[in-house]
């Protein structure tokens, strides 16, 4: 019996160490150098090997590009950043004579951006000498943004004089993307009124210059194109039944004031109804206009495009009769356009303005539609950005190495099949040697019970 426990406890010893052969204690750890820091920090994260020796790694490091901006690697050669993601790829040259061991992997340097809790969460695989993929605990880290108090709540001097919000650039109403009006008594210097991401201004105690609408409707069918707070021109083709048009406009700022004349008394041909809104402070004003044509013959009036359309540019957005605006990139070496504009009725005339001896960045392309009744007009817009030599260089560098960013990936995708493959035979293979292990010692027990009845005999 002594025999049989001892094979037994061998056949166990066995089972237990190979098993424990494939239980890893090794760990990568994500590490901030701070706790929490100021919007506008910089920071630095590193990622920490304990318990292991790899050969080769694949790791991401998926961060909130809302909250904090990549900066740079301490291993740039190895580091790329796509997509939210930290893309870190390292193999030994020596095939594991020099494996990175416990210790600091890599480093990376971050900026804080927005006051939150940012979160880095880390994933990949991990390889020893022989290939083997390696089980590791993965950790990754948070760390607390704070706010710039001094940018968030600035100190105040109330002794200063309140400032003109129409000529200290703030409040500033933002720009129209066609028949922009420019508020009067504006001290802009001749420069173009910069954006502001149509965003409504904020009020910060001072009166509002918003003179933007929210809405703009009529009671009958047919405006084009569809409302934009942007757009300040409107196309509308009535019957000559039609004396009145009501017109509901409703304005941003609910403390700006909306003016509407022209809606009545419409005679037979062109009119116009001007929408006048009045920001609070009383010195901004804009203007939507809606072009009316009362006709007894709608075709006469039909001032659509049935195509538009560049030679070897591709409109954005997609051409529709009812957008009157659009945008294309354009290469350096284009100087003058071939535009294609057809009307959809025929006898209407349609000139355009603006296409030939481009200049290097923002051109204005206009097409203009005068129906066959020769009064009714409509406008399309073009906006059409030449590019420098540089600025195509420089697109075209961004380009490769986005080619090449996805050319790496493509490659250690494969890699790490590959790898995945040979591990999962390795594990096959194990498996099958402890099966037999296993039926080897099984029948060493049985011979040795055998024996023992038979001596016992």
């Amino acid at each position: 019996m002594r025999k049989i426990k001892i094979a037994i406890l061998f056949a166990l010893f066995i089972i237990l160490l190979l098993l424990c052969s494939k239980v890893s204690a090794a760990s990568v750890i994500l590490s901030p150098n701070k706790n929490s820091v100021t919007v506008g920090d910089e920071f630095t994260i590193s990622m920490n090997l304990t318990g292991a020796s790899l050969a080769s790694l694949d790791v991401k490091i998926a961060i909130d590009t809302s909250k904090v901006e990549y900066i740079s690697s301490s291993s740039p050669d190895y580091t790329n950043f796509n997509n939210g993601k930290i893309l870190y790829t390292w193999t030994d040259p020596r095939g594991g004579a020099n494996p990175k061991t416990d210790g600091t992997i890599v480093t990376f340097r971050l900026r804080a951006k927005s006051a939150e809790t940012a979160n880095f969460n880390i994933s990949g695989k991990f390889y020893d000498a022989n290939e083997n993929l390696i089980n590791m605990a993965l950790n990754g880290t948070s760390i607390k943004i704070n706010a710039n108090e001094t940018e968030v709540n600035p100190p105040i001097d109330e002794n200063m004089p309140p400032q003109n919000p129409d000529n200290n650039g703030e409040n500033v109403e933002p720009p129209e993307n066609n028949n922009t009006e420019i508020p009067p008594n504006e001290n802009n210097n001749n420069e173009p009124p910069q954006e502001n991401n149509n965003q409504e201004p904020e009020n910060n105690g001072q009166l509002s210059s918003n003179a933007y609408l929210s809405s703009l409707q009529v009671d009958v069918e047919g405006i084009s194109p569809r409302f934009n707070k942007n757009t300040t021109n409107y196309y509308l083709i009535v019957d000559d039944s039609v004396n009145e048009i009501k017109v509901n406009a409703t304005a941003q700022d609910s403390n700006a004031k909306i003016n509407i004349t022209g809606n009545d008394n419409l005679k037979i041909g062109k009119n116009t109804i001007i929408v006048t809104v009045t920001a609070q402070n009383g010195s901004t004003q804009k203007k939507y206009l809606i072009n009316v044509t009362k006709t007894n013959d709608p075709n006469n009036a039909n001032t659509n495009l049935e195509n538009l359309a560049i030679e070897n540019v591709i409109l954005n957005p997609e051409f529709d009769a009812d957008v009157l605006e659009y945008s294309v990139r354009i290469g350096s070496d284009i100087e003058n356009l071939n535009i294609l504009a057809v009307p959809e009725i025929e006898g209407a005339k349609v000139s355009i303005t603006g296409g030939d001896k481009l200049s290097f960045g923002n051109n204005i392309v206009t097409i203009t539609v005068t129906a066959k009744d020769g009064v009714s007009v409509k406008i399309y817009t073009v906006n059409v950005y030449r590019k420098t030599e540089s600025e195509e260089i420089e697109e075209q560098n961004k380009l490769e190495e986005n080619n090449n960013i996805n050319e790496n990936n493509q490659i250690n995708e494969l890699l790490n099949q590959n790898l995945d493959n040979k591990n999962n035979k390795s594990n096959v293979a194990l498996w099958i040697i402890m099966v037999i292990l296993l039926l080897t010692i099984v029948g060493i027990v049985i011979y040795i019970i055998w024996r023992n009845k038979i001596n016992r005999d």
